[in-house]
């Protein structure tokens, strides 16, 4: 009697169908031959968004230290 296999699959949770279909799409038109490519691609595609992402909230974080308090400034002097 053959052993039961445990699914060794990472659970990493929901993700929605155009998404899916949207890298798939997009890596077979980079250049993907087969689904670990598409895996690969979407991996390299998250971890660029998730540079961006951090990019764009440091510079927010800049501009509004640099200009956060001069909107109060402005309203006290006109008062």
């Amino acid at each position: 009697m053959a052993a039961c296999k445990r699914d060794l699959r990472e659970k990493s949770g929901y993700h929605l169908l155009t998404d899916i279909i949207t890298i798939a799409i997009l890596g077979v038109i980079a250049g993907a031959l087969g689904w670990e490519d598409i895996e690969e691609y979407g991996l390299n595609i998250d971890n660029f968004n998730s540079q961006i992402k951090s990019l764009t909230t440091s510079f927010t974080e800049q501009l509004r230290g640099s200009f956060g308090n001069s909107g109060a400034l402005m309203s006290a002097s006109s008062s």
